[in-house]
């Protein structure tokens, strides 16, 4: 095994990434194979640290509470968007608002002081990073969730770079694992392309999931991967399906809430009645 090898000042590549390997989307275990099935992301990322000043500093406040996801000079990440000219787009209350309270999946900062609140408003409507520069005794924070990326903006690692796989959980080994997914720029490269959510299986031998960029949300033959159906959703499927059953008739749903990986955001639940 290689020795773990701690984040430094500067750039680092690692991999895979934050997202690698299988996700919160979780797993599916199929009782007819013995199988366990698991979508997972082979991407490699950027690692660095920066130095922020020990000591209250409006540079120091926000790149700790906030660069890791928008960038350290507001230019976002692949966390995040940038806040480049928000200050233009949004009212100076409503930002407010925001930082203290979050809004979609950022989180809130109520429990900073007015005083930090501030510090944070004012270095992303003026950032000013050479009056704030670490100066004596320093402290280090992550400096921005990054991918790796190539030329046309996709992952910079060779492919596969999502993978559908299903486990034998008898002897460990994988029974099978095909790419999964693709990107809106590229498609049909067939590399698989980085996901989030889960699978769902089925007593009829179907694995049911989104979780891709592309929007789709397919049906897997559990002995093989093959996938037997497909359909476009109204936005990408980043959450895990759920089968219900309706005066004996058997439904998959899943929410088509888009946005996490920068392609449009939706907000609907999308239902699938399974064949007789």
């Amino acid at each position: 095994l290689r020795p773990w090898a701690p984040p430094k000042v500067g750039t680092v590549l690692f991999m895979p990434w934050y997202d690698g390997g299988g996700e919160w989307g979780g797993s599916a275990f199929d009782p007819n194979t013995n199988h366990l099935i698991v979508n997972a992301n082979d991407v490699a990322g950027i690692l660095n640290l920066t130095e922020v000043p020990v000591g209250f500093s409006r540079y120091g406040t926000y790149a700790i509470h906030c660069g890791r996801c928008h960038g350290l000079k507001l230019e976002g990440t692949d966390m995040a968007g940038p806040l480049l000219g928000v200050g233009e787009r949004l009212e100076r209350e409503e930002m407010r608002r925001i930082i203290r309270e979050g809004s979609g999946r950022m989180e809130g900062f109520d429990h900073l002081n007015r005083v930090e609140l501030g510090a944070i408003e004012a270095y992303i409507l003026d950032p000013e990073p050479e009056e704030d520069e670490p100066r004596g005794e320093v402290a280090y924070v992550l400096g921005g969730y990054v991918y790796l990326r190539d030329h046309e903006n996709l992952p910079g690692n060779s492919p596969p770079w999502g993978t559908l796989n299903s486990i034998d959980l008898a002897s460990g080994e994988i029974a099978w694992k095909v790419p999964f997914g693709d990107y809106p720029s590229h498609p049909g490269l067939g590399f698989g392309a980085v996901n989030y959510g889960g699978p769902v299986v089925t007593a009829s031998g179907l694995i049911f999931i989104g979780a891709t960029p592309d929007e789709m949300f397919r049906a897997y033959d559990t002995r093989n991967g093959e996938i037997l159906w497909e359909t476009k959703l109204s936005a990408a499927g980043y959450a895990t399906p759920a089968v219900y059953s309706v005066d004996g008739k058997q439904y998959v749903v899943i929410a088509a809430g888009g946005g996490r990986t920068g392609g449009p955001s939706g907000g609907e639940y999308i239902a699938f009645s399974l064949p007789e």
